[in-house]
């Protein structure tokens, strides 16, 4: 019997590398499945991650897609809880410190979200999405010069991505334009008028969707109107509802 346990052992160890690479390729897959469903099926993406922890409860991706799809059904203390389970798998992720933060922001647990912003930074320093994320959260806890600090070296950082070409290119402008507006709504509320005509200016310089092109020109134009430029803010004010009715005939069609 002894003799038949040892081999039985020993052959579980041999199968046991093997066992381990399927259950990595099936939760890779999973993960590639959740993240084509997210977008139109955000419950069935959720289940896929759910799979993929199952598999490989040591890969902290899911940990992570799941903390953010919870964010996203409104339930972020379960979203932190997920987070942090990740982070006790690996605490050198990112990803991880940043879902943390976005679930802490939403419950207005600010000393662990700011903790959280801290850490995703240090990790990943030239992510201009963390810095303009927790530009927002400083914006929202009315500490108006950090998030300025923050969205401006964003910008920084995608004008360097912006040397590159093509996708890569594109990405980082419509990201410094998510920037540039957003900073722009810091100074709008300072009252720095010109300083936050000059951002909407920045952000309108890249292809927005309608409704977002709108609010910026709807934003800019009350810049004008401060500054007494009233025949710009007039055509910002008419291109507003140009957008608008473009809107309508689309959603009509």
């Amino acid at each position: 019997m002894r003799k038949i346990a040892v081999v039985m052992a020993a052959a579980l160890l041999i199968m046991a590398p093997a066992r381990c690479a399927d259950n990595h390729n099936l939760a890779e897959q999973a993960i590639a499945r959740g993240r084509a469903l997210e977008k139109n099926s955000p419950t069935q993406a959720f289940k896929c991650y759910q799979f993929a922890n199952k598999l490989e409860p040591q890969n902290w991706q899911p940990y992570y897609y799941m903390a953010m799809n919870l964010i996203s059904f409104d339930d972020p203390p379960a979203a932190a809880k997920l987070a942090e389970q990740g982070i006790a798998v690996d605490s050198k992720q990112g990803e991880l410190w940043f879902a943390r933060a976005q679930a802490y922001a939403v419950m207005h647990v600010n000393d662990k979200a700011d903790e959280s912003y801290s850490r995703a930074i240090a990790l990943k320093p030239d992510y201009s999405y963390y810095l303009r994320k927790r530009g927002n959260f400083e914006f929202s806890t009315n500490r108006r010069a950090q998030a300025v600090k923050d969205y401006s070296r964003a910008i920084e950082l995608c004008k360097k991505e912006e040397r590159h070409t093509g996708e890569r290119r594109q990405e980082a402008g419509a990201a410094a334009a998510d920037a540039y507006n957003d900073r722009g709504d810091v100074y709008l509320a300072l009252g720095k008028w010109q300083a936050a005509a000059d951002d909407y200016t920045q952000a309108l310089s890249v292809k927005y969707s309608d409704l977002a092109r709108g609010r910026t020109l709807t934003n800019r134009a009350q810049c004008y109107d401060k500054l007494g430029k009233h025949t710009l803010a007039e055509a910002d004010r008419k291109s507003v509802n140009a957008s608008s009715t473009d809107v309508l005939k689309d959603l009509m069609r």
